[in-house]
């Protein structure tokens, strides 16, 4: 006879039971849990992205990628096949993933080239443009500062 190690290992199912995780406030958690784990599972890409240190975060964002790219075309070819679109049902599951997993080897790859080519002094750096312009930052904090108080007028 096996011996449980953990209470939901048990053969009683009144102690299994009690050890699970079930009603209505489970599935917010595992959807809660989810969310974090895809938030900081992508978070890298989105840092080195918006890095100032092009050439450093292009080098950081390829190999992130291309790390996520193998595991995902290893999980494919490892399990090709599922139970209700058929033969190829994980391929079509996963193929946007790898889609934009692409695009980003492509972007990082782009960034570095872009990068080293400033740094080796082959090219000037452009400076973006600022998404909100200096006159329209001023035009917007003039428009939510609150208003003078004004002395009200008895008619």
């Amino acid at each position: 006879m096996r011996v449980p190690q953990l209470p939901w290992d048990s053969l009683n199912p009144v102690v299994r039971e009690a050890h699970s995780i079930s009603g209505p406030v489970s599935p917010a958690f595992e959807l809660l849990i989810g969310g974090l784990e895809v938030g900081l599972s992508h978070f890298p890409f989105f840092a080195c992205l918006s890095s100032e240190f092009q050439l450093v975060s292009s080098t950081l964002g390829f190999c992130y990628s291309l790390i996520w790219f193998a595991v995902t075309i290893l999980q494919v070819s490892q399990c090709p096949h599922g139970q209700f679109v058929g033969k190829y049902e994980t391929l079509v599951f996963y193929w946007p993933s790898l889609l934009c997993l692409a695009f980003l080897l492509g972007r990082f790859l782009y960034m570095f080239v872009k990068a080293l080519r400033v740094h080796l002094g082959w090219e000037l750096q452009v400076e973006e443009k600022p998404v909100l312009e200096a006159h329209q930052a001023e035009h917007v904090k003039q428009l939510l500062r609150t208003p003078c108080s004004h002395k009200s007028f008895k008619i």
